[in-house]
């Protein structure tokens, strides 16, 4: 009996598995279901270099017109409003990560080094576009493990950007400092007011056709909010996001709902020292782009449809194994006209339990 069979070099191998481990990150990235396509997702995916050459995307935004308007009979024709656009940047760079093992260490183990080499890998890629874009979200690199040099690309002591994507500090209108102080609910309503005031106001997500936002907090930000809600109002913030989990993946695990923001919790907020940096989004607060011009297997045009590349190599006579993910990515805080877009920094002082 004949077997249709495909080796660990095989080009159907090597696309199943680079398939996989996409799957495999964005299926760790609590982050993910706020990336999406268009204008209206907290994340924009942009995908304009899949199939074409270079390394930046241009995206734009229009201004919101505050202009007078006339009254009554008042002549209109010469007095029309230009449309004003602000234009943002996303660049994008190669990135690798691998693991390699030699022949011996595979032998004195039962599990599969290369099936764990993907899995540890898939976890990396997570970590490394959770971590990076939350960084850039709040506009600091955190001195913990949730944000070290690697999550933003660095290499080399000192750099906070990836790709030429600067990271860069959220200015005071995009801002809720706590004064020192513990996080609170207060803040929370604090950062609404300022995300629905602020022109541009950071545009909120149509949810059911209800206006929501969503804040990212740290571990230690929510232990302390939940002390601040209390016991009753916790339990109430939690059913708010419950009950509508199953409808949305964004609510999907959600802590609660307050105020219309949706209140989730990772580790990879940045943190420095006790000071805490979590961030409220909005719409199109941040973007991820992809390129994949030059490796047409790889384009979602030619039946591919992944990010990501699986490369494996023996050396050493076949004595030495390396596996390795590989992808050309770029994200960032969106940026129009100097000023941040879609995001508003919700900064405390959290001590450790």
């Amino acid at each position: 009996m004949a077997f249709t069979e495909f080796g660990e070099g095989d080009p159907q191998a090597v696309k199943r598995w680079s398939e996989q481990l996409m799957r495999e990150t964005f299926g760790k990235m609590d982050i993910r279901a706020m990336i999406g396509k268009g204008e209206g997702a907290c994340i924009q995916l942009k995908t304009e270099l899949d199939k074409n050459p270079g390394d930046t995307i241009y995206y734009d935004l229009l201004a919101q017109d505050r202009s007078d308007g006339v009254n009554g009979d008042s002549r209109l024709k010469g007095f029309e409003t230009p449309l004003t656009y602000f234009q943002d940047t996303l660049k994008i760079n190669q990135k690798r990560h691998a693991h390699a093992f030699k022949g011996m260490s595979q032998q004195r183990t039962v599990h599969s080094l290369r099936e764990s080499g993907r899995f540890s890998l898939s976890n990396w890629w997570g970590w490394f576009m959770e971590a990076g874009m939350l960084a850039h979200a709040a506009g600091v690199a955190g001195d913990g493990n949730e944000t070290v040099r690697g999550a933003l690309g660095a290499e080399s002591a000192g750099d906070t950007d990836f790709a030429g994507n600067a990271l860069v500090a959220l200015d005071a209108d995009h801002l809720v400092d706590n004064g020192g102080s513990d996080f609170s609910l207060d803040q929370l309503d604090k950062a609404k007011a300022k995300a629905v005031v602020n022109n541009p106001r950071v545009p909120p997500l149509k949810i059911g056709g209800k206006d929501k936002y969503v804040a990212y907090l740290h571990p230690y930000q929510v232990l302390t909010l939940r002390t601040d809600a209390g016991a009753a109002q916790w339990n109430e913030i939690q059913q708010n996001a419950s009950s509508r989990g199953p409808n949305n993946p964004i609510y999907t695990g959600a802590l609660g709902e307050y105020n219309g923001i949706i209140i989730r919790e990772s580790e990879f907020v940045p943190s420095v020292g006790d000071v805490r940096h979590g961030v409220l989004l909005g719409a199109g607060a941040l973007a991820i782009g992809f390129g994949n011009a030059w490796k047409r297997s790889r384009r979602a045009g030619a039946g591919g449809g992944s990010f990501f590349d699986w490369k494996e190599e023996m050396d050493d006579y076949d004595n030495e194994e390396g596996v390795a993910g590989v992808s050309c990515v770029g994200f960032k805080r969106c940026q129009f006209n100097s000023k941040a877009f879609g995001v508003i920094g919700l900064r405390s002082t959290d001590a450790a339990p």
